[in-house]
């Protein structure tokens, strides 16, 4: 049964809603990953869901069932929202006594940690104690602590927080190879682009507490509704505020004009934002002519920077570069953005 969330609304410490009318479907079995930044919600929201804290208004149902109806021991869910295994034992030490607390006598319990452990790969870990490992390794450590149970439900927040950049390919690479192993369905809240959009079935953009978008990161990324949505799939996202007369506007010397002029009236003579990802710029003799600021050279690609329409844009040419000037247009999707909500009010190919 899929994992519904109905007009959600959580206050924090009885201030402003922090989750604001949240609503999603969540296939069984599914993979969904939460994306947003520092302070949007995302690991509230986790909180929530997994029962450990309470909401104001709305409604979560799994298996035909309210979440809050759940006894404890009904609520067959397992929960990552941070370290919690015994920093002086070893690894297989806590998730034998966390078993052994759960009913399972010791020979039980030693059985299921190692055959968790041998599923996921973490055996090399078992011996060492929880303190002396490695940020990436006590995330490992605590994934084989959900993985000792076949739960309905699985909820890890932000398996990147606090975590130094050298060792954050090392958990995508983990989570990558091991979350579908654990069966049930998954709930994955993070701030990492590349989980967000390349692990899971579906991906939630969060921003402020409200979800703005929810689909395949693919759909997202081709026809996305607001202006957070692209800056997921690219942190260089360009923009550039232009204004509409009489229906069109000029971009990088080419003049765009709406189907429909009527349609979009409301937005005459005023400013919009345009943006559109670093790719769909090239270079082109009739295009915009720019100044090169600076190049950093990636392989057979060299990333150019420039100031253009008061704003620092990014693009990039075929290596090596031999000039400092260069005229740019634009190919591919280009969006249209309201500059009071960020949502998207056209866009074109």
């Amino acid at each position: 049964m899929e994992l519904v969330v109905k007009d959600l609304y959580k206050k924090y410490f009885g201030y402003d809603y922090c989750l604001k009318g949240i609503n999603l479907s969540i296939p069984e079995n599914s993979t969904l990953c939460i994306y947003g930044i520092e302070g949007s919600g995302k690991s509230t929201l986790i909180k929530v869901i997994s029962g450990l804290e309470e909401y104001q208004k709305g409604e979560i149902v799994f298996k035909d069932k309210k979440i809050e109806t759940y006894s404890f021991k009904e609520r067959n869910f397992s929960v990552y929202i941070g370290n919690c295994l015994n920093p002086k034992k070893t690894v297989f030490q806590s998730l034998v006594k966390i078993l052994m607390g759960r009913g399972l006598n010791k020979k039980e319990s030693e059985s299921a940690v190692s055959r968790a452990a041998k599923n996921i790969g973490t055996e090399n870990i078992m011996n060492f104690k929880f303190s002396d490992l490695t940020f990436a390794q006590k995330f490992f450590a605590e994934f084989t602590r959900l993985a000792m149970r076949k739960a309905d439900l699985y909820l890890i927040d932000d398996p990147f927080e606090n975590v130094p950049s050298s060792e954050r390919e090392e958990i995508y690479d983990f989570l990558k190879t091991n979350l579908n192993k654990l069966g049930g369905t998954k709930i994955i809240a993070t701030a990492d682009k590349s989980t967000a959009i390349n692990i899971g079935d579906l991906t939630a953009v969060l921003t402020e507490g409200i979800i703005s978008e929810c689909g395949k990161a693919s759909d997202i990324f081709l026809n996305p509704e607001t202006l957070a949505a692209c800056n997921m799939f690219s942190p260089d996202i360009n923009t550039v505020k232009i204004e509409v007369k009489n229906g069109s506007f000029l971009l990088f010397n080419k003049i765009y004009k709406f189907p429909d002029c009527n349609a979009f009236k409301v937005y005459e003579s005023k400013e919009v934002i345009a943006a559109f990802y670093p790719s769909s710029i090239f270079v082109s003799g009739e295009g915009l002519e720019c100044e090169i600021s600076e190049m950093k050279i990636i392989g057979e690609y060299t990333e150019c920077f420039s100031e253009i329409y008061g704003q620092h844009f990014s693009f990039m040419m075929k290596t090596p570069v031999c000039s400092k000037k260069a005229n740019l247009s634009l190919r591919g999707r280009l969006f249209l953005f309201d500059i009071n909500s960020n949502r998207i009010i056209y866009s074109f190919n």
